[in-house]
């Protein structure tokens, strides 16, 4: 998930030293401002048939 959303391994890493988490804590990067951020980067995985009903919401 990470990979998709732009982070190399290097970054990944260096993620993990900055919020100072433990090797078993990777998962909890998802919840870093940082990740937050690269979201926008991520691939759609609906169609635009899917988003339709969402913009009538």
């Amino acid at each position: 998930m990470f990979k998709l959303a732009g982070f190399s391994e290097q970054e990944i890493d260096e993620l993990m030293q900055s919020h100072q988490l433990p090797d078993s804590g990777r998962d909890c990067l998802i919840f870093s401002p940082d990740f937050f951020e690269a979201i926008a980067h991520m691939p759609r995985f609906s169609t635009a048939d899917d988003l339709e009903p969402i913009k009538n919401l």
